[in-house]
């Protein structure tokens, strides 16, 4: 679902306007059949028709975000990097004395 923020036209049913008023301008986009569009606002589920309200804002997100910060993305904190002194050989790799 797509969020919108939609405002009446002037010539506009009063239904349409109270409808925007009761449950506000921001709505979730569902549907569109016939020059309605079917839009959800928390418990109001119904449809208005396309030519009696303009789309102000359309709301999408930006990126793909979940508690710890954006999907597919590192963490902020970085690890010092270990510089060419620090350099470790593995066992296999040492010389024999």
């Amino acid at each position: 679902m797509k969020a919108v923020t939609i405002t009446p036209k002037k010539k506009a049913s009063q239904r349409t306007k109270n409808r925007i008023r009761e449950h506000g301008p921001a709505f979730q986009f569902v549907e569109e059949a016939g020059g309605s569009w079917l839009l959800r606002s928390g418990d109001w589920f119904g449809w208005l028709p396309l030519n009696e309200f303009g789309v102000e804002h359309e709301q999408t997100p930006k990126a793909r975000v979940n508690k710890d910060g954006f999907m597919g993305s590192a963490s902020r904190e970085h690890k010092v990097k270990k510089g060419k002194g620090s350099f470790r050989r593995h066992k296999k790799h040492k010389k024999s004395p």
